[in-house]
């Protein structure tokens, strides 16, 4: 009798908390500043950010960087991050040409996005 009281006890508490953990395993944490030096390029500075480019133009503006008319790489590699499953965000601007033309690639869907961001081996256009 103890037995099966003690069973129906854990299983109405395993039924109790199932939702619980499945919404806990929905959220995700932030782990931006202890990962990513400089994430946003505080002060218009690009402290802990490397690049590469043939850009005619790089520099830092409005807390962003910014690359003009060239190819370019900028990146951080990250250490000691845990395994797991991550969700990276970014705010980025591309655009493949001048205002009398690629608003309106854009507008109907035709723009030619070159721009990528990587995390890994994956990568997505911008």
């Amino acid at each position: 009798m103890k037995k099966n009281l003690m069973r129906e006890w854990i299983l109405s508490l395993v039924w109790l908390f199932a939702p619980l953990t499945t919404w806990a395993a929905e959220q995700w944490i932030d782990l931006t500043e202890q990962y990513i030096v400089n994430p946003s390029f505080t002060n218009n500075e690009n402290t802990g950010w490397t690049w590469v480019s043939d850009a005619s133009s790089q520099t830092v503006r409005c807390e962003a960087m910014e690359f003009w008319n060239g190819t370019w790489y900028l990146y951080q590699t990250l250490s000691n991050v845990p395994a797991g499953h991550y969700r990276l965000m970014v705010k980025a601007y591309y655009r493949c040409g001048d205002n009398s033309w690629s608003y309106q690639d854009f507008l109907n869907g035709t723009e030619n996005i070159t721009g990528m961001m990587f995390a890994g081996n994956t990568e997505q256009p911008v």
